[in-house]
């Protein structure tokens, strides 16, 4: 854990690697396949120290750019919506929260009628939501703050609430499209991505698993290991997505291949061999961002890994399957101490994290709320930044909470 902190406040002023700098093993093609999580239920032991040139690479000053030789530009079907014409001040927490809030309830609401239209066959109109995201990517844009608004609400956010009894299997599918979301806002910003290219990336990321919706649901429900015709019907998925948006005028390939390829590695280890640039400027991307999301949300077979712990698992074991930059704009987009989970201080006080500071990822602002038994105190708000004596000594979710706690022994 040290070495991995020392290199995470070192990363921004090392020198580059050198060109010669040799790649990590290879990573076999079985493990690759796991961007969608279903198809590895068990990970590997993360080993304990990260060193790894990556994350100290300088940055290429087109990043953001889709290659012209990988797919051309394709027009938005909908015209960027204004944004609002006011913003909520950065004092009113609860109408800023009202606003994410309502945002979010239509945006599930959008998306799994979309699911839910795929798993019957029956055709969706995408520009609903093309619109949403829109008018979301324009509101972060004059408001950078209100990611973290965002991300506080997908913590506390009670998905159900939207979903048909009779279909909740989708749920997970629902939740990774909101999770893939705000993984492609958060790098894309990063990687200084054109606002309209962000808008189709955004697009990508969301729809990027549709055809999951037509895998069987006891397959979606199961939480063993998959049998052989299992696994077929989850690797035919790419195929049956990409076909559906095409039957609902998807004409965008952005949207389209990442659907298709997004299981794909620039090594060409994914399952149809494709290399590099052969696979879509969003499809290497969205792929990233999948395999990620999957390690850190929890799963009916098993518990989410915190950042920290799958950026080792992706930097380690999975470096030359992804594109360099792109790995170091995932490192810096993510949280290593997410907002909604809660930490322990070195003052041995516990609290949430509801806010975190770019480019700083070990300094959040923490709202304490207990004592190291978990006995509640009178809240208030400490932004590391401005505290250095401070110190996260333990970060937990808050279903794992007790690990946090101290109990004496009886």
């Amino acid at each position: 854990m040290t070495g991995y902190f020392d290199l995470l406040r070192a990363h921004q002023k090392a020198p580059p690697p050198s060109p010669t700098d040799a790649e990590s093993d290879a990573v076999s093609d079985e493990a690759l396949l796991v961007s969608e999580d279903a198809l590895l239920p068990e990970t590997e032991p993360i080993e304990p120290a990260l060193e790894d040139e990556l994350l100290c690479e300088e940055e290429p000053s087109n990043l953001g750019e889709p290659s012209s030789a990988t797919v051309e530009e394709a027009p938005s079907a909908v015209a960027p919506t204004p944004a609002p014409t006011t913003l909520p001040d950065d004092d009113e927490e609860a109408e800023v929260s009202g606003h994410i809030a309502q945002w979010l309830q239509t945006f599930v609401s959008i998306t799994h009628a979309i699911f839910r239209n795929c798993r019957h066959r029956e055709s969706s109109d995408l520009r609903p939501l093309e619109k949403h995201v829109t008018n979301l990517l324009l509101w972060l844009e004059r408001d950078t703050e209100l990611i973290n608004a965002l991300e506080l609400e997908l913590e506390q956010a009670d998905f159900q609430k939207v979903t048909h009894n009779d279909e909740d299997d989708l749920m997970q599918l629902i939740m990774k499209s909101v999770m893939m979301l705000l993984y492609c806002i958060k790098t894309t910003a990063e990687l200084k991505t054109p606002h309209d290219t962000r808008v189709r990336l955004m697009m990508a990321a969301v729809l990027q698993h549709i055809g999951m919706a037509q895998v069987p649901p006891n397959i979606l429900r199961k939480k063993g290991r998959l049998s052989p015709d299992e696994l077929a019907e989850i690797r035919d998925a790419p195929a049956k997505g990409k076909a559906y948006l095409e039957s609902c005028g998807v004409e965008d390939e952005y949207i389209l291949r990442a659907a298709d390829e997004s299981n794909e590695r620039v090594d060409g280890s994914g399952p149809r061999g494709l290399q590099g640039k052969e696979i879509c400027y969003s499809a290497r991307l969205i792929g990233l961002l999948s395999m990620f999301e999957a390690m850190i949300h929890v799963r009916s077979y098993r518990k989410r890994m915190l950042p920290r712990e799958a950026v080792r698992v992706v930097v380690q074991k999975f470096k030359p399957a992804f594109e360099r930059a792109m790995l170091k704009a995932l490192l810096d987009a993510i949280s290593l101490y997410p907002i909604g989970s809660f930490v322990k201080l070195n003052s041995k006080e516990i609290g949430k994290v509801i806010s975190c500071h770019p480019r700083l990822p070990l300094r959040p602002i923490v709202r304490i709320t207990m004592d190291e038994l978990g006995n509640e105190i009178p809240a208030r708000e400490i932004d590391l930044k401005k505290h250095p004596n401070l110190m996260i000594e333990q970060c937990a979710y808050e279903d794992d909470i007790e690990t946090l706690l101290h109990r004496e022994e009886e």
